[in-house]
């Protein structure tokens, strides 16, 4: 006979006994806990295919890829679209900082009509000024012979160049062609968006656990492309009678048996 009377406390434990009747041996299979499908985003011919059915495929690794030649086109044109606009935007911003900033260029006549429009501009206008006081329709009007409206004197051509209209006008083309960059750099972004869905990328770690479709095929959206299935955790499933199902409550560890190996699950 075996005592235990020898054996420290930590080893010791209560056994007993099960009669045959409670005991059932139940059948099931093995799946994986995680499975993703990958599916076709956009149409087109599968032209890359990661392995074969069981073999390993990394976090972030492509897995299917289908051709992109008919996009290569329309990325040279987005492209150039672009460079046209930056060029675009460019000229605008230089010719802004020119109105705020730069010196005035030289008027058409030369120097000397600089020095003509000088002494005789301030002239005009306060011949303009004292005509709009005592005759109002000879500098107003569409017919008027001394135009300009009583707001509106004559000015030097380097004033008109920083003037507020002619500042406006260089920021309004200035803002279009920040407008022009912007919508371009949009079309690119779609581009790459497309190319994108056309890359079918293994979201965690795992093994290919079936393909759908073969290098050369032609898919639609939607149509299944791979499954991935992280085989490190993996459920047992099994279909228990319900005159047991009160017996078991979750968290109850159950003896299974795997490949001649004896273990222990939780439910």
């Amino acid at each position: 006979p075996f005592s235990l009377a020898g054996l420290p406390s930590s080893l010791a434990a209560d056994v007993t006994q099960m009669p045959s009747s409670a005991r059932i041996e139940l059948g099931g299979y093995v799946e994986p806990r995680n499975v993703v499908r990958l599916s076709a985003q956009q149409p087109g011919r599968v032209t890359y295919i990661a392995g074969q059915e069981g073999d390993r495929v990394g976090a972030g690794q492509l897995v299917v890829a289908l051709d992109d030649a008919a996009m290569q086109p329309e990325y040279r044109a987005a492209g150039a679209q672009l460079a046209g606009d930056m060029a675009a935007y460019d000229n605008a911003q230089t010719q802004l900082y020119q109105r705020l900033n730069g010196q005035p260029t030289s008027p058409l006549g030369g120097p000397g009509y600089e020095a003509y429009e000088r002494m005789t501009v301030p002239f005009y206008n306060m011949a303009q000024s004292f005509m709009n006081q005592f005759a109002p329709g000879m500098t107003s009007g569409p017919f008027a012979p001394f135009g300009g409206g009583p707001n509106g004197p004559m000015m030097t051509q380097g004033q008109s160049q920083r003037s507020p209209s002619a500042i406006n006008n260089a920021r309004a083309d200035y803002e279009r062609q920040v407008a022009g960059v912007v919508g371009s750099q949009a079309r690119i972004d779609m581009l790459d968006a497309r190319l994108r869905d056309r890359r079918s990328i293994s979201p965690r770690g795992g093994v290919i656990l079936k393909r759908f479709v073969r290098v050369g095929d032609v898919v639609q959206p939607g149509q299944p492309l791979a499954e991935i299935a992280d085989v490190d955790a993996l459920d047992v499933r099994v279909e228990v009678p319900a005159a047991q199902v009160s017996q078991i409550k979750l968290g109850d560890a159950v003896p299974v048996t795997l490949n001649g190996a004896n273990l222990w699950a939780p439910v």
